[in-house]
């Protein structure tokens, strides 16, 4: 649970200081906050996931993933190679 904590911690901070839109930034809060979630199981929180991002016009996904990508989110133990905390 300590690697979730400090995971959700890191891309929480990324998020903040990325430029996108609030739009899309909104969706991924909405998504970590998911991610966290120790109550859902794995296939639940991809399926609501999923019915978030679907929900989203064309452009909209394209920038959440986008965004979520320039994260880094599989690489929280150091820097983002776009300079991103």
């Amino acid at each position: 649970m300590i690697y979730e904590n400090e995971r959700s911690e890191i891309l929480t901070k990324r998020l903040q200081s990325i430029n996108g839109t609030v739009k899309a930034k909104k969706v991924l809060f909405e998504i970590l906050k998911l991610q966290q979630n120790m109550d859902f199981p794995l296939v639940k929180i991809l399926q609501l996931i999923d019915n978030i991002t679907t929900e989203l016009s064309v452009q909209l996904q394209q920038e959440t993933v986008n965004l979520w990508s320039a994260m880094c989110p599989d690489n929280i133990n150091d820097k983002c190679p776009l300079n991103i905390l």
